[in-house]
């Protein structure tokens, strides 16, 4: 890491490596719209409200909440915060594993990590069109649109799109990749603002009015049989 500079004011750098000639430079900005965008506010309510209702129909959704922060501040942001402050290195869990366990593990592991992320490219990339665009499609009442993302040939096509503009990103560097992840971010936010809003200047009987006369027109499960 950078040392003081002339001022004695340490620079706003999440990793520089000056000596030799290596620097990436980050905001903490840029750091936390990676990290919000990765398990952030957005992800998680989508995986409650679809994972966490069909895995556990009958659970506890606000003592789950709870229990979940808990965990995921206490049993995993804190210890990563404790390990990049002690061990401020590029290279992550490689780093941790290398230093604490054994060279050997911390090299299998990244091994294996580095196939993962290419797997979790080949999974993602079809949920933009399933449950992605289906669903804005059901919402606008384009059923014909919302039917061909789900099929084979829409959902590889759809894939393949979004694996080339993924592509692109990386290939102009990382100053365009992070100017993109702090526009999805903020987007990200309005948008759940609005959602919130829209959500809050309804009653619990409204939502399940609309909710069954979407259902008979579509001729799916009314919000009692949902449940």
């Amino acid at each position: 890491m950078s040392g003081e500079g002339s001022s004695g004011i340490v620079p706003k750098e999440v990793f520089a490596r000056r000596a030799s000639g290596l620097v990436r430079e980050a905001s903490l900005i840029d750091a936390f719209s990676f990290g919000f965008l990765n398990q952030g506010p957005a992800v998680a309510i989508w995986t409650l409200l679809s994972w966490g209702i069909w895995l556990f129909p009958s659970g506890d959704i606000l003592n789950s909440i709870w229990i979940a922060t808990f965990f995921g501040v206490f049993g995993a942001a804190l210890v990563w915060g404790i390990l990049g402050a002690s061990m401020p290195r590029s290279g992550g869990s490689y780093v941790y594993n290398t230093r604490i366990l054994h060279p050997a593990i911390g090299m299998a592991v990244s091994f294996a990590e580095y196939f993962v992320w290419w797997l979790w490219g080949v999974i993602l990339a079809p949920w933009v069109a399933d449950p992605g665009l289906t669903t804005l499609f059901g919402m606008l009442e384009m059923p014909e649109a919302a039917e061909w993302c789900s099929t084979p040939l829409g959902m590889f096509i759809i894939a393949t799109i979004v694996n080339f503009l993924g592509y692109l990103f990386t290939f102009y560097g990382l100053r365009r990749y992070l100017w993109h992840q702090r526009t999805m971010m903020v987007l990200s936010i309005i948008f759940l603002v609005i959602v919130g809003v829209i959500l809050g200047m309804h009653s619990h009987e409204e939502f399940v009015a609309a909710w069954n006369a979407m259902a008979a027109q579509y001729n799916s499960l009314d919000y009692e049989g949902m449940i």
